[in-house]
This record gives C-alpha cells, structure tokens and sequence, in this order.
C-alpha cells in the first residue's frame, strides 16, 4: 500500500464513512434494544411454554435465531480494522483508475491538438509553396521573405513545437550548399535573445560538424547531448570554425537535410535547417515532425524556382537574420 493511497485525505474520507455508517447502526440498534427485542422476547417468553408443550425443539431453536440475530446486529454495527483497510485499499485502487483515465484522456486530447497542427501547417505550407513557385526567388531578400514565412511557426511557437523554454538558449538556421565554395553557406537565422554567438555564422564543409554529416549522409540527425565524449568528438568544430562558446551553447542539435537528391543536386540535397539549444534532449523524431515537413517545403520551393545559392555569392552579408531575437552568430 503506497503513501499516495493512505494520504490524509483517504483516511478522513474513509473515516468520515465508517462514522456515518456506525451512527446508523447505533440509531437502529437503540430502536432494536428499547422496542424490537423487548416485544419479541416478552412475545417468546411466554408462548415457550405451549411451543415446548407443541415439540421441545420449537423453543430451542427459537432461542437460538433470537440471540443469532442480536449478535448480528451488535457485529454489523461494530466497524472492523479489515474492512477499514479494505475501503482504503479500494479508494487507491479508484484513484488510480481516475487518474489513468485522466491521463488517456489528456492524451487524446494533445493527439488531437497535434493533428489539428498538422492540418493548418500543410495547408499553409501548401498555399505558401504555390504563391512562392509562382512568383520565383531571385535575389536575398525574397529568400529570406520565403524562409521567413515557412518557418515562422518554429521560431515564433518554439515553447508549443520543439518545448524551448523561456530561459534556454536556441537557434535555427538555414544552410543551402554552394557548388563554387563546396561548403554550406549560411543563409538565414533565428536564435533566442541569451545566444551567446558573435560575429559571422560558420560555412560548414562535406562531412564536417553536426551539419556537413547530416548534408552527405541525406538524413535527418539528431544529437542528445553533444557533451558526451564520443559524440564530442564526431561533432565539434575545428580550426577557425571554433568558438570559445560551442560547448555552453551546443548541446543538442537536429540536422534536417532537404531537397530533391536528384541529379540536379548530384545526389547531394540543397541544404539543411538546424536546430540548436543548451539543452541536452531537446530534439527527437517526435518533436521535430513538423519541422521536418518545413524543412521539405523548403526543398520543393527552392527545387522548382531553380534557386542557385551561388548567385549570392558576391553578397559579403549573405546570412538574412529574421525576427524579434535578432543576433549574430
């Protein structure tokens, strides 16, 4: 019996029945006592004589049920420390039951927010891919409006999508492959107002930090804590792409790769969204589920307007920082 289920409250509960219960008795054992058994033992004390008369046994078993049915009464009136515990063994185990409805139901319910989600956000990724196919996107300013625009949700909802927390330190960031430079340039960037970044985002080439790898390995990968000594190794940045703050502010990632990997791209995608925080476990499959159907809008946009990141190249201010938590990396 666990400490949740004899809580003050059960016992006050439970003593609060048996009280009532024992009252009730009392009241009918006073009117048995003072009216029901006098008349039935004056009624039997003087017609045992003629029952005797009649056949002995009549009486004696007469008797016998008028004293059974006395003890009885004084039992069942006398609460019991079995059926005590038993009434509080059977408040836990209704409780418990409570609370696993409780919890299925809330379960339902965040289903059901989540495939509401789902719905308005393929709805709108879809009005949103059709308008920016139509229109095209020639130049910085009309990238960074689109990936603006199709993001929004992650970085303006980050609390309801990914679980940010008000005091955490996040980012997200677009990096599109650049066939001159051989690298993943950075395009566009959102992170929270504590971010400890400065100066210019990083390039990224082939294989190289959590972004290169996931970029040749076309897949999503998520990393839980970035501290862990063998995950250190396969994902921390070397040479002039070190930062004296990489450790403090990367501790979990998600690298989504997007883009049609066609002979377009020689197999490679376009490009890749990040998703960053100081927080170990920030990311998995789950969380990331919208956000990987923002990062494949990304690709079907930017792989039916033809958009080729090297005509930006010229731009010493390529990366377009967008929102209210502006910063640099």
């Amino acid at each position: 019996m666990s400490d949740s289920q004899l809580n003050e409250s059960d016992v006050s509960k439970v003593a609060r029945h048996e009280a009532l219960r024992e009252r009730s008795w009392n009241d009918n054992a006073r009117f048995g006592a003072v009216i029901v058994f006098p008349v039935v033992i004056a009624l039997l004390g003087t017609s045992t004589p003629a029952l005797w008369n009649y056949h002995p046994a009549i009486p004696f078993f007469a008797w016998i049920i008028l004293l059974l049915i006395y003890c009885l009464f004084w039992w069942k009136a006398t609460p019991s420390s079995v059926s005590f515990l038993s009434m509080l063994l059977r408040n836990g185990e209704l409780e418990n039951e409570l609370s696993t409805k409780q919890q299925y139901v809330e379960a339902l319910e965040t289903s059901e927010i989540k495939q509401s989600q789902k719905s308005l956000a393929a709805f709108n990724l879809r009005k949103m891919s059709v308008s920016y196919i139509e229109q095209g996107i020639s130049n910085k300013d009309g990238l960074g409006e689109m990936l603006s625009d199709v993001l929004a949700p992650l970085y303006l909802t980050g609390g309801q999508l990914l679980g940010f927390l008000g005091t955490e330190s996040w980012s997200l960031s677009v990096y599109l492959y650049s066939k001159t430079q051989d690298k993943l340039v950075p395009i566009w960037r959102e992170k929270s107002r504590n971010h400890p970044s400065q100066g210019k985002s990083r390039s990224w080439g082939r294989g190289e930090g959590h972004v290169g790898k996931a970029f040749v390995d076309r897949e999503t990968i998520f990393t839980a804590d970035a501290s862990d000594g063998e995950v250190a190794k396969l994902v921390e940045a070397k040479g002039d792409n070190k930062r004296s703050y990489d450790q403090i502010a990367y501790r979990s990632f998600a690298s989504i790769p997007f883009g049609v990997f066609g002979s377009q791209t020689q197999g490679l995608p376009i490009g890749v969204v990040v998703g960053t925080s100081n927080e170990p476990n920030r990311f998995n499959l789950e969380s990331t589920e919208l956000a990987q159907h923002f990062a494949e809008t990304l690709g079907v946009i930017l792989s039916l307007t033809h958009f080729d990141v090297d005509i930006l190249s010229n731009d010493s201010n390529i990366e377009k920082e967008q929102g209210v938590n502006n910063g640099q990396d």
